[in-house]
């Protein structure tokens, strides 16, 4: 699911039960995001947009990288891990 921030403000929200599903949530924006608190206790990958658009599948091997972080942890469910690469 993608949600969308911009101009026109969020399009396509995240619903908190869409967040909670997510086994990562990937975040590739230059600025701060809006509501961002929705997202406490999910695993975040944050990028940039060039990031994204220009190795995304470096971006992509780095949301599995932070999935078996998570799962060495006994509490991961309940602990926000976050993974910055800007």
């Amino acid at each position: 699911m993608v949600e969308t921030q911009g101009a026109m403000g969020i399009e396509n929200q995240l619903s908190f039960q869409d967040i909670g599903r997510a086994d990562v949530v990937l975040i590739a924006s230059d600025i701060e995001i809006e509501h961002r608190a929705r997202f406490a206790g999910s695993k975040i990958h944050c990028v940039t947009i060039e990031e994204v658009l220009t190795d995304p599948a470096s971006v992509l091997c780095r949301c599995q990288e932070l999935l078996i972080q998570a799962d060495g942890c006994k509490n991961y469910d309940r602990t926000p891990y976050y993974l910055h690469h800007w």
